[in-house]
């Protein structure tokens, strides 16, 4: 038979990634919003209070939790 389907590969990115300032939350704690809501410049009330749900990226392959990019602003 065939050999089952390889994921994509996880080459270098095109760009440099941007480093995300501030120190990384304590994963033993419990978070009521965005885990990224202390580091990110466009965090809202929204994102400190509730941690936004899982979506699906444009190329079927990465996903997304953020407010901000599904445009859903309080």
């Amino acid at each position: 038979g065939m050999p089952p389907r390889q994921p994509p590969s996880a080459a270098a990115p095109k760009a440099p990634l941007a480093a995300i300032p501030g120190n990384l939350p304590d994963l033993r704690e419990t978070i009521a919003g965005c885990r990224y809501a202390g580091r990110c410049p466009g965090v809202t009330e929204r994102c400190r209070s509730t941690q936004p749900p899982l979506r699906q990226g444009a190329d079927a392959v990465h996903g997304f939790a953020c407010w901000l990019e599904e445009g859903a602003l309080p």
